[in-house]
């Protein structure tokens, strides 16, 4: 969570997820793969843990209800609480109706949040299955942020985050960051921060740098 600090770029959907996670005390954070909805959803966790709040994570939902206390500022964070890749259908037939009951428990909590991601894809399906999931009286779609939305200024400033960070041989700085390049990538209609990550991670670099010496090197 440190480690993404340093690179993150803060965009207004920081600000809307803070206003409803404060407004609601619950929050579910969708859309779809490598958009950034566990990156948001742990930076929110880290500003409240900046305030001293308790952090919180579970992977299931029988840890959430052994570590509530009501006395206690914490913040709850699930992530992918439906499946990674798809619906975890057995999992939910099990578990959609204590996840109610735990989202109502915090509700009623002054002192707890609740922040869960998923893919965009996976919720539909699982409130399609799950009349607890897609009950009015809960309000599932009140917690729901779609974060695929990001300005061309949002797009460049996480590319120079992850540069800075990475440190990657000045050449290729210098080649990502030409003006005609660069518009290309934060204006390719596949853009998301999760390519942005991989490009510049200096592990797959070096990688890619040896593959592309290794006919030279055997001469």
């Amino acid at each position: 969570m440190e480690d993404k600090v340093k690179v993150y770029a803060q965009n207004p959907s920081f600000s809307e997820a803070r206003q409803r996670l404060e407004a609601n005390h619950v929050i579910i954070i969708s859309g779809p793969p490598g958009v950034g909805k566990t990156t948001l959803a742990e930076m929110l966790a880290y500003a409240y843990i900046s305030e001293e709040w308790e952090f919180v994570a579970i992977r299931s939902l029988d840890d959430g209800f052994s570590r509530i206390v009501d006395t206690k500022q914490q913040v709850f964070f699930f992530d992918d609480f439906l499946g990674k890749i798809a619906l975890d259908t057995r999992s939910l037939a099990n578990k959609d109706s204590e996840l109610a009951k735990f989202i109502r428990r915090v509700r009623k909590s002054r002192n707890a949040r609740f922040i869960l991601t998923t893919r965009a894809y996976i919720l539909e399906e699982a409130r399609r299955m799950s009349e607890h999931l897609a009950d009015r009286g809960l309000e599932i779609t009140k917690y729901l942020l779609d974060v695929g939305a990001y300005t061309r200024r949002i797009r460049a400033r996480i590319l120079y985050n992850h540069l800075v960070v990475a440190k990657p041989p000045i050449e290729y700085r210098r080649a990502l960051t030409d003006v005609t390049v660069l518009g290309e990538i934060i204006d390719h209609p596949n853009y998301n921060p999760r390519i942005i990550e991989a490009m510049t991670d200096m592990i797959r670099i070096t990688s890619s740098l040896r593959l592309m010496l290794r006919p030279l090197l055997k001469r």
